[in-house]
């Protein structure tokens, strides 16, 4: 009665924290939100490059409509699916979806989309499930400390296998994965820090591994487990068990932390990511090598993780975003790496808070289960196009664009996501080289495509070297119809032997030597010297009110010229300038100074020279009025002079006068 208790409390417990969580991030009415309208990948207006140098979390590329599935589909549930997997027996799709106080199993026919039967349980269950790949039958676990065994001929419960194990008080053991080399299925427990192998209804072992064990992924090539220990944050750590003796082989530290763990059994590597929420938490997904057991490469992503998985049909890992790092919010994507690079290279739009995720290889569905939407998202099929070259050295970079995404490689090979459709491409240029295909379109149609790319040496270089431009000026040729822009002094063309075409195009205000021509090319690089020059202006002032043969001139910008003839001119290139003219004695012109401002055109200022009028009061019979000043200055001075000599003569007649006697 005891444990009973325990039991209860510990379910009500967790159901009151779950349903004051999801009050909390879920908006009235966004319990059932469904997908639709969008393609298989985000857009992006701004073009993405992506280089081996390290991943980033913004590669996006356009979806496209062609045969088959190529947007996402939702299946509504009631209650969210915590945990989701796939029977190969009868091909149908089982979701763990506790709703209140019950808990129950959803069925659904991966044919149909459509809901089929629900699994009552007797106590509640909000963690993931396992189907047997063999018997078909379902295992999901409780909070009692119990796994339940579902038909998949009746969908009815017909066996329990209680792990009371370490786990008195009760607790919840998680179905983690079906093991097809033992037949057996393994089970974590978050309390006794254990997993446990059951095989078909029947305990068989429990394995103590690291704290808060949540994912476990096969190594199909030995049939080791690799076991990410979330509650093992310092050091974060992923246990090895030996799936034939359930003995612990070995750890990998500096690894694992998460729910998400898948094994690729394509290049032996596990990848298993972090979900950690807290502010200023950098999430991850870390790159361990099954066969040496260390950790290989470190992906940084922006967001916690849910679940992961493998498509060993076209080569990618999934990763469900589903909690936003500081807030918590619900994200809306699932990452896909290319384990070919250890990058991100995509993100596929999903429902509300990610969780589970479950592969159908019978059909290559992947299916996402969405805890705060509570639906499933059927991701449409992605498929690898690879781009294979030839011809370029070991280790040069080269590039190709595919729907406005632009990766990069070292390698040999550059692979995209896509769905199925028609993909416009672009081999980007490789200095020294030529692409064969450059460009053009390839097919996705149900399966991985690749298109072989070869790279032949461009042995000479054309080099056309300018003069006479601006610094920043662009300009263009074209050689045999390859035209080529740039605000550089040179511009370089490949080219192989033989004889070339060219044309220098026009730059408005300038003159270019040579416009046209040929060049050959003979077994060496050639150079051709283009000069531009800007092109002069005529500036010409004309007067009029001159006399024939009358001096005049005009002095423009400090620079003066003059003439008897009625117009002097300038040549001048374009800018603004200043101009004086200087009149001739006894006239005045207008006008007699200001500006001009030459833009590509000759420019004509005219002048009106007048006579100057004569000032009345200053003509007195006759004389000018400098002739007057001439004359009342020279009377002037014959005055002064006359007063001088009048007193001289007067003192000294004083002086000989003798004085009167005393």
């Amino acid at each position: 009665m005891t444990s009973e208790r325990a039991v209860f409390t510990l379910m009500v417990v967790w159901l009151v924290v779950q349903s004051c969580y999801f009050s909390a991030i879920l908006p009235p009415g966004d319990r059932h939100q469904e997908i639709g309208g969008s393609n298989l990948s985000q857009i992006s207006s701004d073009r993405t490059l992506i280089t081996d140098a390290g991943s980033t979390s913004s590669a996006y590329h356009k979806g496209y409509t062609g045969v088959g599935q190529t947007e996402p589909i939702s299946i509504s549930l009631s209650g969210s699916p915590t945990g989701i997997a796939f029977n190969p027996v009868n091909g149908d799709l089982y979701a763990n979806t506790p709703l209140g106080l019950s808990s129950n199993v959803t069925v659904i026919n991966s044919s149909t989309n459509l809901v089929i039967a629900r699994v009552l349980l007797p106590t509640f269950s909000d963690g993931p499930l396992a189907a047997d790949a063999v018997t078909g039958m379902v295992y999901v676990g409780d909070y009692s400390s119990t796994v339940y065994s579902i038909s998949p001929s009746t969908n009815k419960i017909t066996g329990t296998v209680p792990l009371s194990t370490g786990c008195s008080n009760g607790c919840a053991p998680y179905v983690q994965m079906y093991d097809n080399l033992n037949g057996a299925v393994y089970i974590t427990s978050l309390i006794t820090n254990d997993i446990y192998a059951i095989n078909r209804g029947s305990f068989v072992a429990s394995v103590p591994v690291g704290v808060g064990p949540n994912g476990v992924a096969l190594d199909t090539n030995n049939g080791e487990l690799f076991v990410s220990n979330e509650g093992s944050s310092i050091p974060s750590n992923v246990t090895i068990v030996d799936g034939k003796t359930n003995r612990v082989v070995g750890e990998t530290y500096g690894a694992g932390g998460g729910p998400g763990i898948a094994y690729d059994s394509a290049n032996g590597d596990v990848y298993t990511c972090t979900n950690g929420v807290q502010s200023g938490f950098q999430n991850n997904v870390s790159v361990v090598n099954a066969a040496s057991r260390r950790v290989v490469a470190t992906i940084l992503t922006d967001s916690s993780c849910g679940a992961a998985t493998f498509d060993p049909a076209n080569g990618y890992v999934y990763i469900t975003d589903q909690w936003a790092v500081g807030t918590a919010a619900a994200l809306s994507n699932v990452t896909l790496v290319d384990p070919t690079t250890n990058r991100i290279v995509g993100r596929l739009p999903v429902g509300s808070g990610p969780g589970p995720v479950a592969f159908d290889p019978l059909n290559h569905n992947m299916y996402v289960g969405n805890v705060v939407s509570e639906n499933i998202t059927v991701l449409p099929q992605v498929y690898r196009l690879t781009f294979d070259e030839s011809g370029l050295p070991p280790g040069t970079n080269w590039s190709v664009d595919v729907g406005r995404t632009e990766f990069a490689s070292r390698t040999t090979s550059v692979a995209f996501p896509e769905t199925n459709g028609t993909r416009n491409y672009t081999v980007l240029p490789v200095a020294g080289f030529e692409a064969t295909p450059a460009s053009g379109q390839v097919f996705v149609l149900g399966g991985n495509a690749t298109l072989n790319v070869t790279f032949v040496r461009t042995p000479y270089t054309v080099s056309f070297n300018e003069t006479g431009l601006p610094t920043g000026t662009a300009w263009t040729v074209s050689v045999d119809g390859a035209v080529q822009t740039t605000s550089n002094a040179s511009l370089l063309f490949p080219a192989h032997n033989g004889t070339y075409n060219f044309t220098v195009h026009p730059i408005r205000n300038y003159t270019v030597l040579p416009q046209q021509g040929t060049f050959g090319v003979a077994g060496g690089n050639i150079t051709v010297a283009v000069t531009f020059a800007p092109v002069a202006f005529h500036v010409v002032f004309t007067e009029t009110g001159l006399p024939n043969g009358t001096n005049w001139s005009v002095t423009v910008n400090g620079s003066a010229s003059h003439g008897i003839a009625q117009s002097i001119s300038f040549v001048l290139k374009n800018g603004t300038y200043d101009f004086i003219v200087d009149s001739p004695p006894g006239y005045d012109v207008t006008p007699s100074n200001g500006s001009f401002r030459i833009q590509g055109t000759n420019q004509t200022v005219n002048l009106l020279f007048t006579t100057a009028a004569p000032n009345p009061s200053l003509t007195l019979l006759g004389l000018s009025a400098m002739q007057w000043d001439g004359l009342i200055a020279l009377i002037l001075l014959v005055a002064t002079v006359a007063i001088i000599v009048f007193f001289h003569r007067r003192d000294r007649r004083a002086a000989a006068i003798p004085a009167p006697p005393a």
